[in-house]
């Protein structure tokens, strides 16, 4: 009876993963913590875990937590949150022609798996420009237009595309539209008539970039151009730093 109960406990050993042997093939439990992952208000929640199924969250029930089984090594963890109406393909995520884009928030890292367990807590970066334009209340409508349409989910870069998008008027003389993050100070405005004809040009970019904006900082700052006749420049811009939650504000 005592032999056969250590044959028995001896198979079992021998079936499992024991601190003797190579643990490489056993799997590794990874906690993705996802308190500091939100992004707009009410904005669901896409996650991303390399060989396992994409997972979409809803905004209104995000967990502080999930736990996921995967194989040991390094895996990427990507979350975004604001992609409504983008489409994502081939590990690219892009505005369709004619449309503005979300409060895109996105976050992407490789992350080590090498124990039994990992922890990894996901902080959202934000990947889109707020452009406010305050002109004469006369003004018709702005429209802007750049080469950049999308991101790549995976390193964060820009991606290259065709995008043109008309601000929202959010007040006599004032204009909102979003956009990605751009790969260079290409983008244009066109200020627009009454029949809808380009009355004007601004190179937008261009305006941003003398201003001191930053492109390629991890969080997009935002901006607000004002068409000003008086000033010497027939513009000026002002450059809004990007605080944590101000995303929130954002209502077109």
């Amino acid at each position: 009876m005592k032999r056969t109960a250590l044959l028995a406990l001896a198979l079992l050993a021998a079936a499992s993963c024991s601190i003797k042997e190579d643990r490489r093939g056993c799997p590794c439990s990874l906690t993705v913590v996802l308190v500091e992952a939100g992004g707009a208000d009410g904005e669901d929640l896409v996650l991303g875990i390399s060989g396992l199924p994409e997972e979409r969250l809803s905004g209104a029930r995000i967990p502080e937590r999930i736990e996921r089984t995967v194989e040991k090594g390094v895996h990427r963890v990507t979350a975004f949150s604001g992609d409504e109406g983008m489409i994502l393909r081939g590990g690219i995520l892009s505005v369709p022609y004619g449309d503005a884009c979300g409060p895109l928030m996105v976050r992407s890292e490789s992350i080590e798996c090498l124990q039994e367990e990992a922890v990894d807590t996901v902080r959202l970066r934000k990947q889109h420009i707020v452009l406010t334009f305050r002109a004469a209340p006369s003004c018709s409508g702005i429209a802007v237009r750049s080469q950049w349409n999308g991101l790549s989910v995976k390193d964060l870069l820009p991606a290259p595309g065709s995008y043109r998008a008309l601000a929202a008027r959010t007040a006599p003389g004032e204009f909102k539209v979003l956009l990605p993050r751009q790969g260079d100070a290409s983008m244009v405005a066109d200020i627009l008539a009454g029949d809808g004809a380009v009355a004007q040009t601004l190179e937008v970019g261009a305006m941003l970039q003398k201003s001191g904006y930053d492109f390629f900082a991890t969080n997009l700052d935002d901006a607000i151009i004002c068409l000003d006749p008086s000033s010497p420049d027939g513009f000026s811009v002002t450059v809004e730093e990007w605080r944590k939650g101000s995303e929130n504000s954002v209502n077109l």
